[in-house]
């Protein structure tokens, strides 16, 4: 099966299993899962200190911003360290899938 073009949030693949690759903008979900109406104003400001738009793709902006999320308060760091975890995720079983692909 081929990788599908879009994630949950519609901005990166999905993997074969179905996994999503996270983006910067998943970070605003997972806070709202927490901190409720008061997660825009928290990722606005982790946004800020991570010098990003919100907007962005690529995983070097996702980690720039689960950085910052570490180095905030203890509640976030759990959030950036989710984030951190499903990234992992995704980029080991992407990987065994191009590995299991290139086998004859």
């Amino acid at each position: 099966m081929a990788a599908s073009p879009t994630s949950a949030t519609g901005d990166g693949p999905v993997n074969d299993h179905g996994l999503p690759r996270p983006v910067v903008r998943d970070a605003l979900p997972a806070l709202t899962n927490i901190f409720g109406p008061d997660a825009p104003r928290r990722y606005a400001d982790l946004l800020r200190r991570a010098q990003l738009g919100g907007l962005e793709t690529d995983p070097q902006s996702l980690r720039r911003l689960i950085d910052v999320m570490a180095d905030s308060d203890p509640v976030i760091g759990v959030v950036g360290q989710s984030l951190r975890i499903r990234t992992a995720s995704f980029e080991r079983l992407f990987a065994a899938e191009q590995l299991t692909r290139s086998e004859p």
